[in-house]
This record gives structure tokens, sequence and C-alpha cells, in this order.
């Protein structure tokens, strides 16, 4: 559930856990912490929280498609997914499939005839 709050741009940052957690690996990150006797590697805060995002966007695309015949679509209305920095946190048979359209019409109507092809 948190990690759906998070890839759905709710307004968590001024969550204090979420404070908290960025403000700890912010002053940990640039070196190893003895935690409980493990050694642990921390990244800065903003790295972490972006972490987390991206694994919650994987995850959601792996549950959205699963058997062979089985279809889905994602559609990111964010201009940051243009940039191949972006795209390059998400897993490899997905990022593959990305296409950019830079007007939102056209991307529903791609969507909504690539789908009537698929029912027939």
């Amino acid at each position: 559930m948190l990690r759906w709050l998070i890839w759905n741009s709710l307004s968590i940052r001024d969550d204090l856990r979420f404070k908290l957690k960025m403000m700890f690996n912010n002053a940990y990150a640039s070196y190893s912490v003895q935690l409980l006797r493990l050694n642990i590697d921390l990244v800065k805060g903003e790295d972490w929280y972006n972490i987390q995002a991206f694994k919650a966007l994987n995850q959601a695309a792996g549950r959205c498609i699963r058997p062979r015949h089985d279809y889905g679509a994602f559609i990111f209305i964010d201009e940051r997914f243009s940039e191949k920095s972006q795209r390059d946190h998400l897993s490899d048979w997905f990022k593959e499939t990305v296409i950019n359209y830079s007007r939102y019409e056209d991307a529903i109507e791609k969507v909504s005839h690539f789908f009537n092809a698929q029912n027939g």
C-alpha cells in the first residue's frame, strides 16, 4: 500500500516517517553504518525515495500483464518519462515498449486502436 501511495503522487513527502527516513539516509549515506552488527550501505534520501517509486511502478507493470495473451497499457502523464534517464529505471522488457507522444489524444487513439485490434 505504501508503494502505491508513492507512485500515485499523493503528497506523502510531508509524512513524518518519510521525512525521518530521508533525513537518516542523507546523514549516513556517505559511509557504511554498523547497525545491529550488520554492515548496511545507505543511499541518499531522494535516491531512496525514487528507488521506492520505481520499484512500485515495475511491480505494477508485472501485475498488469501476466499470461501470454494478456494485454495492458500504462499511460504516464509526466514529461519526465520522455527522458531516457527516467526510463532507464524501468524493467528491461518494459522500457523497450515505451512510446512518447506529444499529445494525450494521440496516445489514447493508439491505445484504443491496439485494444480494438486484439478483440478482433
